[in-house]
């Protein structure tokens, strides 16, 4: 491979996201050839547990791959790779060797650690512009190393997956970026922070750009082939969404919901408490975004099926109303993410009558979900200071036709729902086009959209306003009484050479700008 042939080339892409690994093959037109997944068995021997057998996660990503390129009938030309930046391993950095199991994004037990990290929380804070937030992989990392020390190094599964294919121990630059042991401003891993969780600074491994060829691989029979492209899920679909100027954004709707929002290439610490890291780092070019999370959207829906309300989450279509009367929902089942940052809230209701029946219940959850990410894209629109005309949705959930018209009402804007649900396989493969091809632009080497649905309002804006100030108010009320938190009890890098700069958005528990 070489220069010019980016946009000719057919390119696998394999995206492992918590136990699920699929393989995806996109020709050089952009037509998707092939596709093939598999979910492995999760381990949950005990309360917060969840973990996969490493070899289970190489034989499933060789198993799809296989498939995949059975399907497409031709040979590829290289491959991408994207992982969920927050599964960790122990393992041994020169032969790859698996040392201990997968610990999955989903696993708790790391949260435990938040008595300890409290102590250091204005240095995380401050030196990676992200909250303290368990879900982050070095809350992980830290706990394997705590609980299991031994030989070999922790790391991401990311860098597992790069020393088995091609015998290099490297990360990409926003999977670090999401680690909270990377420094927002350099782009490279913070002593401090790695001394701050218990981890060895000089055991990380190389950063490299999500573009970049990092060497070949023959683990897919097909002879040796260029693994071009490392790239973590999150950024991988911003980037597949085209979110590519400021003010852009895009939610991802899985088990939880991730709104993250274009803010360009200046690392900008959030004023309203939306965590900033980097997107993806394209042509030596650093991109940042600024993000909230639900922890609960798909797992809110999973809990109206278990309670009996919905006899599959597939039905909401049909089971939902177009408006939840006086039912508000704040589905917080799994605590808060950012701006809020309180893994301690839990779910309410308020509204409730004698007049409420079960529609209602279901409504107020998909309307609650919609209204959660209504705030989100509000304080982002305000720190980018450009209004967000349009939503870009992805993930399992943007099928669900209620919930994305739910959204289209309370923001009073068009949602965009891409078809599918390959958004970071899609962002990978034009990582790796890029990665291939050094005189394709960014938009170049993007896969046009292979569809989508457009939402528009179908709420007034006063009904809107009405239904969003009440919503506001449960929450806030919410927060008020849930207990407080618990007190306090390297390697190769090019830094980034961005201004960060202080902004003064209003806080998170403010009435927010509301773009027109």
């Amino acid at each position: 491979m070489g220069i010019g042939t980016g946009m000719m080339a057919t390119v696998m892409a394999i995206d492992q996201d918590g136990a699920g690994v699929k393989a995806l093959i996109v020709g050089s037109t952009g037509k998707l050839l092939a596709k093939a997944g598999t979910l492995l068995r999760v381990h949950r021997p005990g309360e917060g547990v969840a973990e996969v057998d490493p070899e289970d996660l190489w034989h499933g990503v060789l198993d799809v791959a296989g498939k995949a390129m059975a399907q497409a009938g031709r040979p590829i030309d290289a491959v991408a790779v994207t992982c969920d930046g927050q599964s960790v391993l122990r393992l041994d950095r020169a032969t790859g060797r698996a040392l201990s199991a997968i610990v999955l994004g989903q696993d708790r037990r790391a949260d435990a650690l938040r008595p300890d990290l409290h102590a250091h929380r204005e240095q995380i804070e401050h030196v990676t512009g992200t909250g303290l937030d368990p879900s982050r992989s070095a809350w992980r990392m830290a706990w394997l190393t705590r609980h299991h020390p031994g030989e070999g190094v922790v790391a991401t599964v990311d860098a597992w997956l790069a020393v088995r294919l091609t015998g290099r121990f490297v990360t990409d630059a926003a999977t670090a970026g999401r680690s909270q042991l990377a420094a927002l401003d350099t782009g490279c891993w913070d002593p401090g922070l790695a001394g701050a969780f218990g981890l060895d600074n000089g055991n990380l491994p190389e950063i490299v750009a999500c573009d970049e060829i990092i060497g070949t691989t023959d683990a897919f029979g097909t002879g040796p082939v260029p693994v071009a492209a490392l790239l973590s899920r999150h950024g991988a679909a911003l980037l597949a969404h085209h979110c590519l100027a400021v003010g852009q954004a895009a939610c991802t709707y899985g088990s939880g919901a991730l709104l993250a929002a274009q803010i360009g290439d200046t690392p900008a610490r959030s004023g309203a408490g939306l965590d900033t890291s980097i997107a993806w780092r394209l042509g030596g070019v650093s991109a940042y975004a600024g993000e909230g999370q639900l922890p609960a959207a798909g797992s809110a829906l999973t809990w109206l099926v278990r309670a009996g309300l919905l006899h599959r989450a597939a039905d909401l279509d049909d089971a939902a109303l177009p408006d939840p009367g006086l039912l508000v929902a704040v589905p917080a089942l799994a605590g808060l993410g950012a701006p809020w940052h309180r893994p301690d809230a839990t779910g309410l209701l308020a509204g409730w009558t004698q007049e409420t029946r079960p529609a209602h219940l279901v409504s107020a959850v998909v309307y609650g979900i919609a209204a959660m990410v209504a705030e989100l894209a509000d304080l982002a629109s305000f720190e980018a200071a450009v209004p967000l005309t349009e939503l870009r949705a992805g993930g399992a959930l943007s099928r669900t036709g209620a919930l994305m018209q739910a959204q289209a009402d309370l923001l009073q804007i068009p949602v965009t729902a891409r078809h599918g649900a390959h958004e970071a396989a899609l962002g990978a493969v034009a990582a790796a086009r890029l990665a291939l091809d050094d005189t394709l632009t960014v938009q170049d080497a993007l896969v046009a959209g292979r569809g989508a649905t457009v939402y528009r309002p179908r709420w007034s804006p006063t009904r809107a306003a009405q239904y969003r100030s009440s919503w506001r108010a449960s929450l806030h009320g919410g927060l008020d009484t849930a207990p407080d938190p618990p007190p306090a009890g390297g390697p190769a890098c090019t830094p980034d050479h961005g201004r960060a700069h202080a902004t003064e958005p209003p806080s998170a528990n403010s009435t927010p700008h509301t773009a027109p």
